[in-house]
């Protein structure tokens, strides 16, 4: 939830964090109660933005 509220509040990217309706693949992968975040793309999401995203996953691991 920490890193989606950061992407969120300090970069405007949604993403979801949680389970994704798989609470026993996280179980399995270890990464229960936690989860994960992902970040879904489509035809509509340009490369700028992915280009956004990686980028503020680069500064927020800096900053860590």
């Amino acid at each position: 939830d920490d890193l989606a509220n950061i992407l969120d509040d300090t970069f405007s990217i949604a993403v979801r964090a949680g389970l994704h309706c798989a609470p026993m693949l996280h179980e399995h992968f270890g990464s229960a109660p936690a989860g994960t975040v992902r970040a879904s793309a489509c035809s509509l999401v340009s490369s700028d933005s992915i280009t956004q995203l990686v980028e503020a996953l680069r500064e927020i691991d800096a900053n860590i």
